[in-house]
């Protein structure tokens, strides 16, 4: 028996993993933003919180396209 995964699968696994770790920068950068006078980390939350909308619609994408089974 193999316990090896599949490259969709490791696919769809990579892109649920980056956007939860967008996610999670995005919501560290904007509340280290509200801490500083520096609108950077504020822009940068956002753009990182735009970056995980996007790797969502494009996973939504990819497992429609793959179908997986």
């Amino acid at each position: 028996m193999s316990t090896t995964m599949s490259i969709k699968a490791f696919h769809i696994f990579f892109i649920i993993c980056a956007v939860i770790i967008s996610l999670l920068f995005a919501v560290w950068a904007i509340t280290k933003g509200d801490n500083s006078a520096s609108s950077s980390y504020f822009f940068a939350g956002c753009l990182s919180f735009g970056i995980a909308l996007g790797l969502g619609c494009y996973g939504v994408f990819f497992i429609r396209k793959a179908k997986l089974s």
